[in-house]
């Protein structure tokens, strides 16, 4: 439950927060991990508020990613990010090229003929609420803002 980039000790700041109510745990968060506060934070925020489970507060991380080949690494690929840090680290590599739309020729050359240029079997089921960690990113992005400003619990 340590986050690997911003250090933020996820599980102790869900143990702190947990056990309270929805208002003083949202002024907790808030006060101990400012980056939450940051416009396109919001609904990872309102997301930990309403259900303060380790789930909506720290992510596993491919390091190589999926799409580079990274979805059949061992454990040695993955690393603990906090929420923020993973919408970051999502929005770079869509900078790099995992979210452009491939040529007709190149699409017709992956295995299931569709943009994203990974193969069906290699993709990861999506979840519920897919996007959202990019949508965030992008916001903050646009805004010039980091996802730092984690304070020490």
């Amino acid at each position: 439950g340590v986050c690997q980039q911003c250090s933020l000790d996820c599980r102790a700041l869900l143990a702190k927060v947990a056990v309270l109510d929805k208002e003083e745990r949202e002024r907790k968060i808030k006060r101990m991990v400012p980056a939450f506060g940051f416009k396109g934070r919001e609904a990872l925020l309102r997301r930990f508020v309403e259900k303060p489970v380790g789930g909506n507060l720290w992510h596993a991380d491919h390091i190589v990613p999926v799409h580079a080949g990274g979805g059949e690494c061992g454990l040695d690929n993955v690393r603990t990010l906090c929420v923020l840090c993973h919408a970051t680290v999502t929005a770079q590599q869509a900078q790099t090229g995992w979210g452009r739309k491939l040529s007709s020729s190149q699409r017709a050359a992956t295995p299931d003929g569709d943009d994203d240029g990974v193969g069906s079997e290699e993709k990861e089921p999506e979840e519920k609420d897919s996007g959202v960690e990019e949508e965030i990113a992008a916001d903050a992005q646009d805004d010039g803002q980091e996802t730092g400003g984690v304070d020490t619990l």
